[in-house]
């Protein structure tokens, strides 16, 4: 198996923040459709996709937005002012291109603050680079999102660029539904929506499909880097397991599962403790009288950031661990 750049790339250079996923849906649509039995979007925007098989009903899930910014006002000199879609730290945008979905540029500019550990989104406005304030309200409008601008690179060993949390997710099940794989288990793909706020699009598609096992595939900070996360995952050791995170505990039995998954069909894995973030499992293990969830963890450097890194081979590992599991056979009391 080998990484497929193009897959990769063009779906990180879609638009997609969070509550406009629409162009990332119609993107994975247009890939899988011929590979699946069905797909239909709910009433959240989720993009759902369904593999028959008389097995049990399992649930592979990623989601399709990325942090945003909501523009909530534009003053007098055509300056804009957002809030943030997501936990979209204010330093990082100082000094970011940033645009809208229909292409307009601006550049995310810090007020002159003299504490700047005291930094906040407020501080900051966007200079669209327009003379007229009357013309940037005619370009622009309060309730537009915009996103930063990050051109996509890749190397021998690595991939970066922004939103790879999670377009390498939603990368991950298309490729593994391009595998065609002929799968015993009745497999459910949900592209979700709205995971950056609250991962209510798991929540609701969750509650819907009423699964056997759900497993999403989402990135996990690592502790090889020199931002003080204490953690033992690292980029090129493989696919995470999740064991802990800020939002859950996951269900031993299915971290087991996952190990001895990874183990059976000689993918490498790491297990993911840790006490930051969270991902669409957290959810999804609430719903209805609760449902056996877990997560596939991809290593990821500069989380949340324009350019955040991940090692190819970490990403075949969990395209082989989300193939595994169309196959794998479950105990019948599970």
């Amino acid at each position: 198996m080998e990484f497929n750049s193009r897959l990769a790339k063009e779906l990180c250079e879609l638009y997609g923040p969070t509550g406009r996923e629409r162009q990332v849906a119609a993107y994975i649509q247009a890939a899988i459709s011929g590979y699946v039995d069905e797909i239909w979007t709910d009433n959240m925007g989720n993009l759902i996709a369904h593999k028959k098989g008389p097995g049990k009903r399992v649930v592979l899930s990623a989601h399709m937005d990325q942090l945003g910014l909501m523009l909530k006002t534009i003053d007098e000199k055509g300056f804009g002012r957002v809030g943030a879609l997501g936990s979209i730290k204010a330093y990082n945008l100082i000094d970011s291109r940033v645009q809208t979905e229909s292409g307009v540029q601006g550049v995310m500019i810090c007020e002159k603050k003299e504490d700047m550990s005291k930094l906040t989104h407020h501080d900051l406005y966007i200079d669209f680079a327009v003379l007229s304030p009357e013309r940037v309200r005619e370009l622009v409008h309060v309730g537009e999102v915009l996103i930063t601008k990050s051109e996509y690179y890749e190397n021998e060993d690595c991939v970066m660029m922004q939103c790879l949390d999670d377009r390498i997710g939603c990368m991950i099940l298309v490729d593994s539904i391009l595998q065609n794989v002929r799968n015993t288990n009745d497999m459910y793909y949900v592209f979700s929506v709205q995971e950056e706020i609250g991962c209510f699009g798991a929540m609701t598609s969750t509650f819907a499909l009423n699964p056997d096992l759900f497993i999403t595939f989402d990135v996990a900070c690592t502790g090889d880097e020199l931002r003080g996360i204490r953690t033992d995952i690292a980029l090129g050791r493989g696919a995470g397991i999740k064991a802990m995170d800020a939002f859950m505990i996951v269900n031993k039995q299915v971290v087991d599962l996952l190990i001895g998954i990874a183990a059976e069909n000689q993918i490498r894995c790491q297990v993911e403790v840790s006490e930051n973030g969270g991902t669409d499992a957290h959810t999804a293990q609430l719903v209805r009288g609760g449902i056996r969830a877990g997560a596939i963890t991809i290593p990821t450097r500069n989380i949340h950031s324009r350019d955040e890194i991940i090692c190819k081979r970490d990403i075949l590992d969990c395209i082989r661990m989300a193939m595994a599991l169309e196959t794998v056979q479950l105990d019948p009391g599970w």
